[in-house]
């Protein structure tokens, strides 16, 4: 206890402090309030208007308007990433998930979280270089 009978406590560091998240929007006002609800709940969040913007670090998830960003480009970009589609536009058999617009935190908060659950096992897997041959 320090002085006074008082102690600090040490803030709780959650899962979604460690996981990062890319956005990609047109419309800013949609990319600026994502942002703050995602970082809000303790997500890293990188945004960009479109999919040629790189994300600063490789990303858990993706969301993305798929009427602003080529599904194809952000698989070559992000493979084996989740991806969740704002606006309902995309093949859903590609996609870890679907919002479509307008959405409330809530909503965004619990198809990202349903997302990163299941987003190892719904999203295409990186091939793999084949083994080097042996010689004998």
């Amino acid at each position: 206890m320090g002085a006074g009978g008082l102690y600090r406590a040490r803030p709780a560091i959650t899962v979604a402090a460690m996981v990062s998240i890319h956005l990609i929007d047109r419309d800013a006002a949609t990319r600026f309030a994502a942002r703050r609800v995602l970082e809000g709940a303790g997500f890293a969040v990188s945004e960009a208007a479109d999919e040629r913007a790189v994300a600063p670090a490789p990303p858990a998830l993706v969301i993305a308007d798929l009427s602003a960003a080529s599904l194809a480009a952000i698989r070559r970009e992000h493979p084996g990433v989740p991806v969740l589609a704002l606006g309902g536009a995309g093949e859903a058999a590609l996609l870890a998930g679907s919002l479509e617009k307008p959405f409330t935190a809530s909503r965004l908060l619990a198809a990202v979280r349903r997302c990163l659950a299941r987003g190892a096992t719904t999203a295409p897997r990186r091939r793999s270089a084949p083994p080097p041959s042996r010689r004998s």
